[in-house]
């Protein structure tokens, strides 16, 4: 595990719920968004997993917050 400090700032937000594998659905609905509004992300993209592997054997129901930092 590697501790990455992030400073603060504008994030937009995805609630995934979706099939996990799917999962880069979600990534490009992020960045048409972003085109369309004239926003810049600035690195990282951060999937923070709510209900993975370790609690739900389903990848179905699976739930991620997906964080994109913009400038």
């Amino acid at each position: 595990i590697e501790i990455i400090p992030i400073p603060s700032g504008k994030n937009l937000h995805i609630l995934y719920t979706d099939n996990y594998n799917q999962i880069s659905n979600a990534h490009y609905a992020m960045d048409d968004y972003m085109k369309e509004k004239n926003l810049v992300h600035k690195s990282p993209v951060i999937e923070e997993y709510i209900s993975g592997r370790d609690k739900e054997a389903d990848f179905s129901k699976w739930v991620t917050n997906v964080y994109y930092p913009v400038q």
